[in-house]
């Protein structure tokens, strides 16, 4: 099995080298890996961070895109060049420790499982500031409450997902997160998680996610389920050529 870690990164010049140094010395027993980072157009000195470790690293995949589009679209670019069985997005800041990536491979039960990493099963992780924690906590419900899951952290960055769902990616920003999980129970795939650590930061270090994202998260969330109940109405109800006879 191959297994490739997506990276995408948006000014990430203070965090992104040791986020690398850990990375590349992962050691993951019975899989290939490949490293891909998507420079998602930082100005700062992410690119000449990047060219630094190429040079040290050739084997890593690095793709610049020539302005900021989104951690979804990002994303989205570093799936067209993955090669890997399996895809886990891997976020630049440190908030998320890679030694974990061991645990989730090791819930893969054949590729219709998706594993998230969750920061809510583990008593011993760091919390983050109450309104952001009350967001996600709103999102998960809302994810639950649709589609009748039992999860405990939609809106995390470990997701570990197979190639047939590369398609379930949509460009954007962070929503393209949540619409993912949507598009992937609607076509019946199993959504496993595992415990994982975490180290928050604020805004002050370089955080990008911003409350009105969570308020446009929402309102997609609802759009998406509603189409999707629309188009499974028309299926259901369309009639067929021995309806006519």
């Amino acid at each position: 099995m191959k297994l490739s870690i997506i990276i995408p990164c948006y000014n990430e010049q203070e965090t992104l080298p040791e986020l690398l140094n850990k990375v590349v010395s992962l050691s993951l027993e019975n899989w290939l890996t490949e490293i891909i980072i998507v420079n998602d157009g930082s100005t700062d000195e992410t690119s000449q961070i990047l060219q630094n470790f190429k040079e040290r690293y050739p084997f890593l995949i690095i793709y610049n895109l020539p302005k900021n589009q989104g951690k979804g679209s990002a994303i989205k670019s570093g799936l067209t060049l993955a090669t890997g069985d399996f895809v886990i997005i891997q976020d630049a800041d440190l908030e998320y420790d890679p030694k974990d990536i061991v645990n989730l491979i090791t819930k893969v039960k054949d590729k219709k499982t998706i594993v998230f990493g969750s920061r809510n099963l583990s008593t011993e992780t760091t919390r983050g500031k109450l309104i952001p924690r009350l967001g996600v906590k709103t999102i998960t419900y809302l994810i639950n409450l649709l589609y009748n899951q039992n999860l405990t952290d939609v809106w995390t960055c470990y997701k570990l997902f197979p190639r047939s769902a590369f398609i379930f990616f949509d460009e954007g920003k962070f929503e393209s997160e949540i619409t993912f999980i949507q598009k992937a129970l609607r076509h019946e795939y199993q959504i496993l998680e595992g415990s994982i650590s975490y180290n928050p930061r604020s805004v002050a270090e370089g955080k990008k996610i911003r409350y009105r994202d969570g308020l446009i998260t929402i309102f997609k969330i609802l759009k998406l389920f509603f189409q999707q109940k629309y188009l499974e109405k028309n299926i259901v109800e369309r009639p067929t050529l021995t309806d006519h006879k």
